[in-house]
């Protein structure tokens, strides 16, 4: 996240990145599999579970004056990764706050806005990234970075947000340069050498340098890495438009990959990216995203149904030790179908006859399901009863691997559930009068009904403690059994498929989703759901 301040009146925004350019792919993925590690470095430590840690009884209570305030983390969590939706659900709250106005989530990243925004304004960028020195910020602009930020009282009592100011143009002046940019060439060149060196070759650097000029060009516009960036300015629909600047960044990274939403263009042939948020799960066990796959496939080739491609999806995500993709085709027509009638009835069902449960706790139980149902189909052994009715009721008390990794399943299971729902959002945004008519539309509405009811993630994920009485903890794990039409015993029991099974099983899904040949579908979208 990068905040504008500008010095013109209006001219403040807050933008996030909402898709970053493929040559940063190799970046992502070490980064990726260095969370991986600490992961497994952490699970080894602690190999017989993680003691609980004390909440904070006085967070409610600091009030506004500690919003900067240094917070020590325990040591044992700090070798973890950070949360992995801390940044959707700051989002989140902005969107639902008085800047709702100027926040967005732009086509690139956000520090190429910020820096536009600077330079036609002037004004300040609050940021992270130091990269932002870099740019070209015009005379005037300034930047702050969060870390140097302290709220302090001044001499007449009131509060006020004091930080460091630097002001590249005032920097490069002293320096006798044209501007930053030509220096942080320098040092990216070379890391190892010295301030002063870095401020000679910066004066010595031709403009005509080709690699030079790829590398200005990067800190001087906003650049292009979306289909959709290029008609972002006033030519796609503002419902559209209004959609893609509230998206989860990893979401709205896919859909910027799609070509613009035009039903007779012509069918593209290329993979399409996801990278999964990094979830905190048991790294000597499959990865807590097989949960929700299904529902995931299913907004993937919703969305689809806007571009017709041939192609597929690429989930990056953890596999075993290491980071990988994994290949998903698009559903079928007629499998779309029936997937959307399947899970309305589950939501259908359970929004509206369980509601003696807080409405968190009905979405957690509903996550629960599609956690259970996975890896019933898989053969592999349900959560403890009590594992489950500490995650529906949000309490814990010390967490063992087996509550840890159960914890993360549903995690996935739900936020694939949000990520449908905003594929939904997308689809009508882009399609917004043409299918109202449609008996598939109404379905489809009536999903993204349900799914837009979801709660905030910060009320929907555990730890948020939901009080009731034991009793209707009890009566909703009753109601999982019911759902999933097993008895209690099957929990934590193995089922009889074997793993050497599954395994061949999966490997030949695989197989078959790589190597099979995609029929050629119609180029209209309403023949393809003519039948359905």
């Amino acid at each position: 996240m990068s905040i504008a301040a500008g010095t013109d009146t209006g001219s403040a925004a807050i933008y996030f990145d909402g898709i970053l350019p493929d040559a940063k792919k190799p970046t992502r993925i070490a980064r990726l599999q260095a969370y991986l590690d600490q992961l497994i470095n952490f699970r080894a430590l602690y190999s017989q579970g993680v003691p609980s840690v004390a909440q904070n009884t006085d967070r409610d209570a600091e009030g506004p004056s500690d919003l900067f305030a240094v917070r020590h983390v325990p040591a044992k969590l700090s070798a973890l990764p950070a949360s992995p939706f801390l940044v959707p659900a700051v989002i989140e709250a902005v969107l639902a706050s008085q800047f709702a106005e100027v926040t967005r989530v732009v086509a690139g990243e956000a520090d190429a806005y910020c820096a536009d925004q600077a330079r036609k304004h002037g004004g300040t960028v609050l940021t992270s990234d130091s990269d932002l020195v870099a740019h070209d910020l015009g005379p005037d602009g300034a930047v702050v970075f969060f870390k140097d930020l302290q709220i302090d009282e001044s001499t007449t009592g009131e509060t006020m947000l004091k930080g460091t100011r630097y002001v590249p143009a005032e920097i490069a002046e002293a320096l006798g340069l044209k501007g930053l940019t030509a220096f942080a060439f320098a040092v990216e060149k070379d890391r190892h050498r010295t301030f002063k060196e870095c401020v000679n070759l910066a004066k010595q650097q031709p403009d005509d340098d080709p690699k030079y000029d790829v590398f200005r060009r990067e800190y001087s516009s906003i650049g292009l890495h979306s289909a959709l960036a290029g008609r972002m300015n006033g030519s796609l629909p503002q419902s559209l438009q209004k959609v893609l600047e509230s998206l989860d960044p990893r979401i709205s990274e896919y859909v910027h990959q799609l070509p613009p939403p035009k039903p007779e263009q012509a069918r593209t042939n290329r993979d399409y990216k996801m990278y999964l948020p990094f979830l905190i799960d048991d790294p000597t066990r499959a990865s807590a995203w097989n949960s929700g796959a299904s529902v995931r496939r299913l907004g993937y080739s919703i969305l689809n149904l806007t571009t017709l491609s041939l192609s597929r999806i690429m989930e990056y995500g953890r596999r075993g030790g290491r980071i990988a993709s994994t290949g998903t085709s698009f559903l079928a027509a007629k499998e779309i179908v029936s997937s959307c009638r399947t899970l309305f009835n589950i939501l259908d069902d359970e929004c509206d006859v369980y509601m003696q449960l807080p409405l968190p706790a009905v979405w957690r139980l509903i996550g629960m399901y599609l956690v259970c149902q996975s890896l019933i189909e898989d053969g592999k052994p349900l959560p403890s009863r009590n594992d489950v009715k500490l995650l529906l009721s949000g309490q814990h008390a010390g967490s063992s691997w087996a509550y840890i990794h159960v914890s993360a399943q549903l995690q996935a299971a739900l936020y694939s559930l949000r990520m449908l729902g905003q594929f939904l959002n997308v689809f009508f945004a882009a399609y917004s009068s043409s299918l109202d008519a449609k008996e598939f539309a109404s379905l489809l509405r009536d999903l993204q009904r349900h799914l837009n009811a979801l709660p905030p993630l910060h009320e929907l994920f555990p730890p948020a403690r939901l009080e009731r009485e034991e009793r209707v903890w009890n009566e909703a794990v009753m109601k999982l059994f019911d759902m999933l039409g097993v008895q209690e015993n099957a929990f934590l029991e193995p089922r009889e498929k074997s793993k050497r099974k599954r395994k061949r099983k999966r490997d030949a899904n695989q197989d078959a989703a790589s190597k099979e040949t995609p029929k050629q579908p119609s180029n209209n979208v309403y023949d393809l759901l003519a039948d359905s």
